[in-house]
C-alpha cells in the first residue's frame, strides 16, 4: 500500500512508443500488464493513471489522438466509457504546437474523473481546423465564451 500511492489529480504528457519500438521484455510486459493498451506507451499511461486516482479523482492528460479511432484500442475505449466520464476533451488534430511543424503529431487533450456517471455530458471542442497554437486558442475561446 506504501507502494502505491493514490491521488486526488494525475496530470502527465506522456512519451509515446509504439509496440514496434519496443523491446522484447518490454513488449511482453505491456502485453501482460496492460492488454487494453498494449499498442503505445501513452495509452498504458491512460490506464494506468486512472488506476493512480482514488475513486472521484481526475485524470488530466494530453495524448496522441489514436486512441479515438483505431481497432487497436477498442478495449482501453470501452474501459473509458463504461467505467469512467470524460469530462471534457478537447480534439486538437495536427499543429497543436507550434515547435512540432506540420503534421507530425495529432492530439487530443481531456479530462477523465475516475468515477462512472453514465448520464454527465462532458464539453468537447472539436479544434483539427486551427492551423497554429494561436488559432486554436482563439477557436477554444470562442466556443468557451458561445457556451456562457
Amino acid at each position: 500500500e506504501a507502494l502505491s500511492p493514490r491521488y486526488a489529480v494525475v496530470v502527465a504528457n506522456p512519451p509515446y512508443m509504439g509496440g514496434k519500438g519496443m523491446n522484447g521484455r518490454l513488449g511482453a510486459w505491456a502485453k501482460e500488464n496492460y492488454p487494453k493498451s498494449k499498442s503505445d506507451l501513452f495509452a498504458m499511461f491512460i490506464e494506468r493513471n486512472l488506476d493512480m486516482a482514488v475513486t472521484g479523482g481526475a485524470v488530466a492528460m494530453i495524448t496522441m489522438q489514436s486512441w479515438m479511432f483505431l481497432s487497436s484500442f477498442e478495449a482501453l475505449r470501452g474501459r473509458i466509457l463504461n467505467q469512467h466520464t470524460i469530462l471534457s476533451m478537447a480534439h486538437l488534430g495536427a499543429r497543436a504546437f507550434d515547435s512540432i511543424g506540420g503534421e507530425v503529431v495529432s492530439t487530443t487533450a481531456f479530462v477523465l474523473e475516475n468515477t462512472h456517471k453514465p448520464n454527465y455530458r462532458g464539453a468537447f471542442l472539436r479544434l483539427v481546423d486551427g492551423n497554429s497554437e494561436a488559432e486554436k486558442m482563439a477557436m477554444m475561446a470562442k466556443a468557451v465564451e458561445r457556451s456562457r
